[in-house]
């Protein structure tokens, strides 16, 4: 199989071997994307490919193999699964995208949404009664998945899946409890916003800016009122879908000033999670 980034990837891997293990910061991985001209899910595959001493091969098999029970329960949930908060959210919708798109008129970010309640319906279905600290699970899913149905190539969507997974290691990293605020919304908004603005033609100093107004109307976001509720996470975890779609819009397309570094703001979102 022939890979378009392999080469590329490879030179890049070799600015880690003297020190594989050294933590980085996503800006500091930012500013080494923009030094040597790549994009950061490259410069991230090099740091794991370095860390992990695989190949490039592995590396992207590795990454699609951490979804895969998830896609399994996103198909679940958009057929037969039962969620004791969101019922058959995700196959009401499956039913009302074959009449047009039922949620969004942009079709990735549509199935996105979409796929992102069947996976916590499915993830329910099969025993995550609530889904509180593996909520983040479900829109990286949900985005994953809206990939895999559109024309990129395979490795392009496991380029993405890796951002997805370095930037979701950091969210996990800085809570010490449950909350929507470092899972499913800031973490999915974080995510997403990093993702489509790479895939989007963004360089990577755009994707930090996209980060920052993805997670500013995350901060201080509780989930625990809405894990009890029927209903009304359904428009939380969706919503990390949609902030990530326009901090990735406005990053790309306008000169909005963002002057707060990505690293801070992840920290006040950690920080504020455990007060």
């Amino acid at each position: 199989k022939k890979y378009e980034f392999k080469q590329k990837i490879a030179e890049l891997v070799a600015g880690f071997v003297s020190d594989p293990q050294k933590p980085y910061t996503l800006s500091e991985l930012i500013g080494w994307a923009e030094g040597r001209g790549a994009g950061l899910s490259q410069i991230v595959a090099a740091q794991a490919m370095a860390q992990e001493k695989i190949s490039y091969e592995v590396l992207l098999e590795k990454v699609m193999e951490s979804f895969r029970h998830n896609l399994k329960v996103c198909e679940l949930g958009l057929t037969s699964g039962r969620s004791f908060l969101l019922v058959t959210v995700a196959s009401d919708l499956a039913e009302a995208n074959r009449k047009g798109r039922a949620l969004i008129e942009d079709d990735l970010v549509n199935r996105a949404m979409t796929y992102t309640l069947a996976t916590e319906v499915g993830n329910h279905e099969v025993g995550l009664n609530p889904c509180a600290g593996t909520g983040d699970s479900c829109p990286y899913t949900g985005l994953i998945r809206a990939l895999e149905e559109h024309p990129y190539p395979e490795e392009t969507v496991a380029l993405a899946t890796a951002l997805i997974l370095k930037i979701g290691s950091i969210f996990r990293a800085g809570k010490q409890t449950t909350g929507c605020n470092m899972e499913g919304l800031g973490a999915g908004a974080a995510a997403t916003a990093a993702v489509l603005t790479e895939l989007r033609g963004g360089t990577p100093a755009q994707i930090g800016r996209a980060i920052i107004l993805a997670l500013s109307p995350t901060i201080a976001v509780p989930c625990t009122p809405r894990v009890m509720v029927p209903g009304l996470c359904a428009t939380h975890i969706t919503g990390a879908i949609l902030l990530g779609n326009q901090g990735a819009n406005l990053a790309l397309k306008t000169t909005l000033p963002v002057p707060v570094d990505v690293d801070v703001m992840i920290a006040m979102a950690a920080r504020i999670h455990r007060e």
